[in-house]
């Protein structure tokens, strides 16, 4: 699959949701990383902090609170695991 520009944590995220679903545990992990480490250094969108947070929960990981130490999405609301 072609990415823009690289990607960004949007396509990545999604990647890791499809790759998951698939059964490819270790590809959909890899995509899962690099959605954190640019969740981390960027401002996110709720909706990228809920896609987020269902990949990790399809991979059996920590959702938002725990490792990406965002709590609260733009609009103040605070963004929880589901």
């Amino acid at each position: 699959m072609k990415l823009r520009n690289g990607g960004d944590a949007y396509d990545w995220v999604i990647l890791a949701l499809i790759d998951a679903r698939q059964g490819h545990k270790d590809q959909a992990r890899a995509s899962y990383d690099k959605s954190m480490d640019w969740i981390k250094k960027n401002q996110t969108d709720d909706d990228l902090l809920l896609l987020w947070s269902e990949a990790a929960e399809k991979l059996g990981l920590p959702g938002l609170n725990k490792q990406a130490g965002k709590t609260r999405g733009q609009n103040g609301r605070e963004l929880a695991p589901r």
